[in-house]
């Protein structure tokens, strides 16, 4: 009886203070890592990072700061579109104007980005949505709207009783206006900070948009019809995904080991100072 007692007290503590959930998370790493099957990642998949020896490369070769002229992200995606990318995904939220230069005009690196994802025909940008309501100083620029084309209709989707969100910071019209497709780039952090989870869906104002890479995914796929069963399976055509309630993916850390991740300073930073 007093060794229950004990027992008890002590699992009270640690599920108050989070200790279970964090050993939990921890095994949980750990079963993935031992238990999953280790496919090996595309090759045809591949990350363009923004690295601090990008940052210094332009820094200290150009005199160019952080916040990078968006010309410079324009020219990686005609890069990219010429080299036969079949899709790019931009994990940025171009939700601002960039900023006045002296050599450009004002607005011209807005359109000049927005001009190369017209010619790509199939970028992914990035959009994300907040519980409330927030006070954006560019509030006037946008236009809601302007976003529902890219919502998507998932039948069933009842069945996963999504929050629908307050808000949302989407890219600017000049940029957005020529999205192949758009999605969110919200994330949810474990207690213990590792992002392990996505959540696929969201709704703003009664409709239905996708995480940026299920978004890039969808596109690529040929949108195909999509829905979700009570049983929280989801199907693509003929593809059936098994998810959760709450509608995550769990990463395992297993497939990025291998991914091909490639600095902006060692490709193509030196030969955008060339071109310019």
């Amino acid at each position: 009886m007093v060794i229950g007692i004990i027992v008890g007290l002590i699992l009270s503590v640690l599920f108050i203070t989070g200790t279970l959930e964090t050993l939990e998370l921890k095994t949980l790493d750990h079963r993935f890592h031992t238990f999953s099957d280790r496919m090996a990642p595309s090759k045809d998949i591949v990350i363009i990072t923004i690295d601090q020896n990008s940052l210094d490369y332009l820094k200290y070769k150009m005199g160019i700061v952080w916040k990078w002229p968006r010309d410079i992200y324009a020219y990686v995606i005609d890069y990219l579109r010429a080299a036969g990318a079949k899709a790019i995904l931009l994990d940025f939220i171009f939700s601002d104007p960039d900023i006045d230069r002296a050599e450009f005009e004002s607005g011209e690196t807005d359109i000049m980005l927005g001009e190369a994802i017209k010619k790509a025909g199939n970028v992914t940008n990035s959009i994300e949505f907040f519980k409330e309501i927030e006070k954006s100083n560019y509030v006037d620029l946008i236009n809601y709207d302007s976003i529902t084309k890219f919502a998507i209709e998932v039948k069933g989707i009842d069945h996963l009783e999504l929050d629908d969100y307050g808000d949302a910071d989407p890219p600017i019209p000049p940029i957005l206006e020529h999205s192949g497709s758009l999605g969110s780039s919200n994330v949810i952090a474990d207690p213990d900070g590792i992002i392990r989870k996505v959540r696929l869906f969201h709704k703003f104002k009664n409709r239905v948009y996708t995480h940026s890479s299920f978004a890039l995914f969808h596109s690529l796929a040929g949108n195909p019809r999509t829905s979700v069963d009570r049983d929280y399976a989801l199907e693509l055509d003929d593809r059936v995904l098994g998810l959760n309630r709450m509608v995550r993916y769990i990463s395992t850390g297993t497939a990025r080991e291998g991914l091909k991740a490639i600095p902006l300073h060692t490709t193509l930073l030196p030969m955008y100072c060339y071109h310019i």
